[in-house]
This record gives structure tokens, sequence and C-alpha cells, in this order.
């Protein structure tokens, strides 16, 4: 079955017939080929025997069924917690069905092609601990503009970007990982489309086979779906359900499987106390943890306000902007990976839900930066003369969260992220210890680790906040909000508005972008800290999704919107966000109408 020390021709490298075994130089006796062929009919049936007697690879119970079932149904959803070597095991079914069935055409996508090619790399690690495997192996390369895998048999293994640019692959193996953060229209009209090249062994051609009896033997494109679970109701959930119903029903074209993490543990791939740390991490969550690592579909809250899919519908924006130090740092690293400057036009607001030392354990302040972008909108008349409407698209380019900070602290931070990224205004909420951030913010201040001086800085809309400032030349940038029950329920309806119609603009997945920062010059090889803090805006993104879905509308008597997080919930994310699109409405709508009338807003910002 292995194939040694063939020469390769002599054509250009480039081409992959270079790669195929000269099958008809083989010269083998008849006895030999019985032995091959019964080898192969065995294999072929049990696939996991195939790994470990071929390929010098032990499995645990769980890896054998789901090799076993991937080599024998032809729409796979395998659920898999994080850490369960899910990687691994795809590399190697993929070599295995790539060997036992001479031209398969396999392509690999995922969300970010840095993912997909990771199978590629794991494909290389387990070939050092294989010989036989090298031996199948005519050609392979992990890097990101060559990844692909060859066989001597004419096996291929390529890697196909998540985009429109991919429509000319085609295959009959298609593996997508992580495919419930993936495009569902780019996945049904682009990569499904990849099928259409079904492999076709030669003895179907041969006259015995033609007939309706040997039907069954005619193979079919095959579809592998691999994720951690999300959120119910989603596309890719119905997509897991459809699949399992027709399983259970006894179509034997479908097989879905969700492990949790019980199973590495169980397999002593992790321990219990690693799952433990996992599930206390700050930067994780009750629903997150219960999505990637317990493998269970979280359905939306039916009493919530906000909806996951909308959220994630506005996982558009691909850049965020950092604070100088890292900036600085991406500078020397890649001058033209963001362009810093702000654009004519647009609009910066920096924003801060605060909380102090000694607050509830679930309380952090939360530091936002929300970008205004001019667009313009045309729509019809009453008299259906077309009127062009001019409006911001909101791109949240930043966001974190700091814990433990004291006041005066707060208030350096809120000037630091102000002048870093060349903001506009400021918006605070004056409710509690808020007020004592609005003084500290009058006041001069210096960066002790920078040594920078900060100005003072001044409140434009309410005179008793603006006379904490003793500066008279202090800029009038700062805005103060009083929250009560009518604005709580104006700024919530505001905010679900920008949603729905997608002007509010987040960050991408912090698996995507990952794919992303990797355009930086030798990425993967940075401090973890300064990959941390690179992806951190991302990971904060997740997470104020996470606290926005959580949200729960509770009845009133006056039909107001009240919004109340659970009892082991946080909502400072939300809340930082929702005081800045805030602005953004007036700001709008001083756009809109300069000179007419105020917003529905101004009750809490611009009265006493």
């Amino acid at each position: 079955m292995a194939k040694r020390s063939v020469p390769k021709k002599e054509t250009s490298k480039n081409r992959e017939d270079d790669y195929v075994f000269p099958i008809e130089k083989l010269k083998v006796s008849d006895e030999l080929l019985e032995q091959a062929e019964y080898a192969l009919s065995y294999f072929r049936q049990f696939p996991y025997a195939f790994c470990e007697q071929y390929l010098n690879v032990k499995l645990y119970d769980y890896q054998k069924i789901i090799i076993y079932e991937m080599m024998h149904k032809y729409n796979f959803i395998w659920i898999a917690c994080r850490n369960l070597a899910k990687t691994y095991l795809s590399a190697l079914s993929i070599v295995t069905r790539c060997i036992l069935f001479p031209k398969t055409k396999v392509i690999i996508t995922a969300p970010e092609k840095q993912q997909a090619i990771e199978t590629i790399t794991k494909i290389k690690d387990i070939m050092k601990n294989s010989p036989m495997l090298r031996e199948e192996i005519s050609d392979i390369s992990d890097n990101m503009a060559t990844a692909r895998c060859l066989f001597w048999n004419g096996s291929t293994v390529r890697i196909a970007t998540m985009s429109e640019g991919s429509r000319h692959f085609r295959s009959n193996w298609i593996f997508c990982d992580e495919f419930i953060k993936s495009d569902p229209d780019i996945l049904s009209s682009v990569i499904e489309a990849f099928k259409g090249d079904p492999r076709r062994p030669l003895y179907l051609d041969v006259d015995e086979y033609r007939t309706p009896e040997y039907e069954y033997l005619k193979e079919k494109d095959t579809s592998v779906y691999t994720s951690s679970a999300g959120y119910a109701g989603t596309w890719s959930h119905k997509l897991f359900v459809d699949h399992f119903e027709k399983m259970v029903n006894g179509d034997e074209d479908y097989f879905v499987c969700d492990l949790p993490y019980q199973t590495a543990v169980a397999c002593g791939l992790r321990s219990l106390e690693f799952y433990k740390k996992q599930r206390l991490s700050p930067l994780m969550t009750p629903e997150k943890f219960s999505c990637e690592y317990e493998g269970i579909w979280i359905n939306d809250n039916e009493n919530g306000f906000y909806k996951y899919t909308a959220l994630e519908n506005c996982r558009t924006l691909q850049k965020a902007v950092y604070p100088q130090e890292l900036m600085d740092f991406i500078d020397s690293k890649n001058k033209k990976f963001i362009d810093k400057k702000k654009q004519d036009g647009v609009i910066r607001i920096c924003g801060a839900d605060i909380s102090t030392v000694g607050s509830r354990i679930n309380d952090a302040s939360a530091f936002g930066v929300l970008q205004l972008i001019p667009k313009e909108r045309t729509i019809r008349g009453k008299d259906n003369e077309v009127i062009t409407v001019p409006y911001y698209d909101r791109e949240l380019i930043y966001i974190e969260t700091k814990e433990g900070m004291l006041v005066k602290d707060q208030a350096n931070r809120l000037k630091q992220l102000f002048y870093e990224f060349n903001c506009d205004y400021m918006v605070v909420d004056a409710m509690n210890a808020g007020v004592t951030v609005i003084q500290n913010l009058g006041e001069p201040s210096v960066n002790t680790e920078t040594g920078e001086n900060y100005p003072p800085l001044m409140c434009c809309n309410k005179d008793e906040y603006a006379e904490m400032c003793n500066y008279l030349n202090a800029k009038k940038v700062l805005y103060a909000i009083n929250a009560g029950a009518q604005s709580n329920h104006d700024m919530a309806q505001s905010l679900q508005a920008c949603i729905g119609q997608r002007t509010l603009k987040l960050l991408i997945n912090e698996n995507t972008a990952k794919d992303y920062l990797r355009v930086l010059d030798g990425y993967d090889d940075y401090p973890l800290d300064t990959r941390l803090d690179l992806e951190l805006p991302y990971m904060n993104t997740a997470l104020l999704i996470n606290e926005m879905v959580a949200l729960e509308r509770k009845p009133t008597d006056n039909g107001l919107i009240r919004l109340k997080e659970p009892a082991s919930g946080r909502k400072d994310r939300y809340s930082c966000l929702l005081y800045m699109n805030a602005i953004a409405d007036e700001l709008q709508l001083k756009l809109k109408q300069p000179k007419k009338k105020k917003s529905n807003l101004s009750s809490y910002m611009f009265h006493d």
C-alpha cells in the first residue's frame, strides 16, 4: 500500500501529477494483490484498525467511534468541547480517508484560514511517529500561501477560505471546522457547491457492476462539520437538529454526536482541575462555558430583550483600535496594519460604566470607544420624492474592563483613552461613584506610568457638574448621564433599533480575529501577554454579547422597558455601550435637524 522511493517525473514541480505514483510501473503477484484487496476491504470497514495497525496511532474508544462514523456517513456533525483533541482526530480521519480511497479530494475550510491550516500542521505532527504515513504522502506544506497535502495515490487535501473567492474549488469530501461561526450564505452557496465531483472507482465502469443491484456501491460526496456548541435557534443549531432527527429516524447517511469535557477527563487528556479553572476565569461566563466545554446549545432568553443572532449579525468590524502602547508596538511590526489617524468627519466617543472597590463581586468598570462614521441613505417622501438622510454608523472599536480600580485611577484611565484615541466626547454615568469620577476629570492629572499630563475636562450638559470644574478653559466635552426609568427605556429601545438596522458594528469573532492578527509579522512569536492584549477587545465583545443576551425584560406598571441581569451576571460592558450610543443619538439628531427638535433622550441629558 505504501509507495516507496518513487522518482518524480521531470516536469514542473507545481503540477499535481508530479506527486502521483505511476501505478502502471508497479509489478505485483496475484497472491500479494489478493492480500492487499482483503486488507483494504477490512480497513475500509474498520478504519480505526487501520489507524492503529498501519499508521501506528493508539486511539481511545470515543476516537474509534468518531473515525468509524466519519468514514461511513455522508453527513457528519461533531460537537466537541475544547481540548478534546478535535484537530488531531480530524487530521487522522482525513489521512485515513485519503489513503484508503485513492483520488479523494478533501477541502478543509474554517472561519479563519490559519485555523484550517492547523489541520495540515497536525498531519505533519502525526507523520513524525508514523513511518507508513510518511511513505504515503508525496508533498505537504502548512505555509499560509501554499498549504496542502498530496498523496502518492492521487488524493489531495487543500485549504479554502470562507469567501466568494473560493468558488473554483471542487471536492468530494468537505471538512468545515468551527462551522457555527461561518457565514451560512457562504457555506451554502460556495462551500457546499464544492461537491459535485464524487470519487468514481474504476470498477463501476465494468459491465458486471452496471446493474441496479450495485447502485449502492456508487459513492456520494461527504460533508463533515465540527465545532463547539452555540446558541439554539441559530442556523447552525437548526442544521444540527436536522441531522439529529434524520439519524434517529433511521437515515444511515447522517450522524451527529456531542461530547462534553467529561470525555476529556475520563480519557486523561485534561484534568478536572483544568476545567474548574476555566469555569472560574474572569473572561468566562456560565453561558460560554456551557457552549464551549459542556456541549450545551444555549437558548435565547425568552424574556430577553436582545437576541443573540441579531447581535452576531453586527459582528462585521475587523479592525480594533488600541491604546498608544499597543499601537506603538504594532507600528514597529507592521506600519500598515492599522490606520490610527481619525478620518475627516469621524467622531469618537469615550465612555465608562463606573464601579468602585468594595462593590458587588460581579461588578467591574468598563471602558469603551465608539466611533461614528457619517453615512447617507435615501428614502421616499410623501410625494414619492427621493430624500437623502444622513446618519452615523456606530463602530465599537475598543472595549475593556478593570476591577479594583480607585476612583482617581478610573478618571485617569478615561483621560488616557480620550487623548490616545483622539476622542471628541466623553460620557460617564453620574450615579453614585460616577460623581466623584466627574470631579476628578475636572482636575489636571498626570499618568504615573507615562508621565503624561492630562488637562481638565468639563461637563457640557449639566450645570451642576460643570461647576465642579474650576478651570474655565477646560474642554467642554463631558456628558453626564443620570439614568432613570424613562431614559433607560429610551436608551434600550434606541440600541435595539441600531442592532436591528445593523448600524451598530461590533468586532468580529475572537477566533476569526486571530487569523486577521496573524498578518502582523511574527505574530505567533509575540509574548503571550501582548497577544492577549491584542485579542482582548474581540473577547470582550463576545462577553458584551453574552451580557446583553442574558438581560431579562421585567414587567412594569407604566409599560417602560426595564432590563435586569441574572443574579450571578453583570452588565458593565452593556451599560458602557448604552451610554455611548445615547450620545451618538444626540449627535445624529443634530446631524439630521441641527436647529429643530431635541431627542427624546434630552430629559436626562440637557435638562435639570
